[in-house]
């Protein structure tokens, strides 16, 4: 159990998402709110930071999704930080990307770049004032209650040693 464990949190910070992409979305936020001031505002430091993320042929991280035009996850914990009057500058910034992303897509033919999961969570962690490392960090122990209970299903449910051919084989346990 600890190996699979070990293993599914290993993971995390591949292309499979999480805490690299947490902590990149923090660091993409922190420009914004550097930028943030008497003369610029949110709206204006989310352009500038979209401009330079595309400057550098990368998608602002933290937004867009390959499956989804609306992160349900992210949809849900923006609402449960509305419902507790969380919303900080983080927050306030990860809406103005959201507008400047929307405000392009018509002009480039870009698909939608909603905030995702990644950016809902790193905007939230940056509100409750985490740093990037302490954001992926508690990304990965969010996670480590999944990566078991699958453990435990193969376990219960397959042969310790056996082929697995993917194109042989189908997810039919609960929702």
């Amino acid at each position: 159990m600890r190996a699979a464990a070990a293993a599914g949190v290993l993971a995390l910070g591949s292309p499979l998402g999480g805490g690299s992409s947490i902590t990149g979305c923090i660091r993409f936020l922190d420009e914004g709110l550097a930028l943030i001031g008497e003369w610029v505002s949110y709206d204006d430091a989310a352009r500038r930071i979209v401009e330079h993320a595309y400057a550098r042929r990368q998608t602002p991280p933290g937004f867009g999704h390959r499956f989804h035009t609306n992160d349900p996850r992210a949809a849900r914990l923006m609402q449960i930080v509305l419902e507790l009057d969380l919303e900080g500058r983080y927050l306030q910034l990860v809406r103005s990307v959201e507008r400047v992303l929307a405000e392009r897509r018509p002009v480039s033919g870009e698909p939608p770049l909603p905030v995702n999961i990644d950016g809902a969570i790193a905007a939230v962690c940056g509100d409750l004032g985490l740093d990037p490392e302490s954001a992926s960090v508690l990304f990965m122990v969010s996670c480590l209650p999944g990566i078991v209970a699958h453990a435990i299903e193969e376990q219960q449910r397959q042969p310790a040693m056996r082929q697995i051919d993917p194109s042989h084989h189908i997810y039919d346990g609960p929702g």
